[in-house]
């Protein structure tokens, strides 16, 4: 007869309750972080070309050579267009976030009726990884297109062909390759669940 532990159980049910929590708390917490960016001023870290010479390092003669690479800076009145490529990119970050914590709640529960290759387990797992790819990849290109265009609205955008002016710098898409494997690995581990559910199903039940 099939029967898990008491530790099993309560592990299971653990899970189930931890996914449900932070589902609700990357949420809530991505509304707080949209809602203070349509109130308030934008902030954020942008990089730096030809970047003098760092001012803490000016009166100490064994620094020979330095340059900021980065800096942080507030805007008052950010243009519309990057506070919504912000909001679009904490939206997609929030969904991937909601998606792979549903499949875990999912899994879980199925893992508790001895279901864990059901249907429903292995699309959601497949559409978890597929989130977290588009987590991957696009978020990064909506933040450097945000800071362009707050760096533009500023005046303070520097073409690479200009090798004297100290500015912001063009920014490129960023891709997070750990969120880009994890995704990829829950699309595979959702083929393989779907396939040891074909194949579950064509052995033959014993007479």
């Amino acid at each position: 007869m099939r029967k898990f532990s008491r530790i099993e159980r309560g592990t299971l049910w653990g899970a189930l309750c931890v996914s449900l929590v932070v589902a609700a708390g990357v949420v809530i917490g991505t509304g707080v972080q949209v809602a203070s960016l349509w109130q308030g001023d934008f902030t954020g870290s942008v990089p730096l070309v030809n970047g003098r010479f760092p001012e803490f390092a000016e009166e100490t003669p064994l620094v020979i050579a330095g340059e900021y690479e980065s800096a942080s800076i507030t805007v008052q009145d950010p243009p519309i267009g990057a506070l919504t490529m912000l909001t679009l990119a904490a939206g997609i970050r929030c969904t991937a976030a909601v998606a792979v914590c549903g499949a875990a709640a999912l899994l879980s529960h199925h893992l508790l009726r001895f279901r864990p290759f059901a249907k429903a387990v292995s699309s959601s797992l497949g559409a978890g990884g597929v989130a977290l790819i588009l987590a991957a990849l696009i978020p990064g290109t909506l933040e450097a297109m945000a800071a362009t265009t707050v760096a533009d609205s500023l005046g303070l955008l520097v073409p690479l062909a200009d090798g004297a002016v100290e500015g912001i710098a063009l920014t490129g898409p960023a891709v997070e390759l750990p969120g880009l494997a994890v995704g990829v690995l829950l699309i595979l581990v959702a083929t393989a669940f779907q396939l040891a559910e074909r194949t579950r199903q064509a052995v033959p039940a014993p007479a």
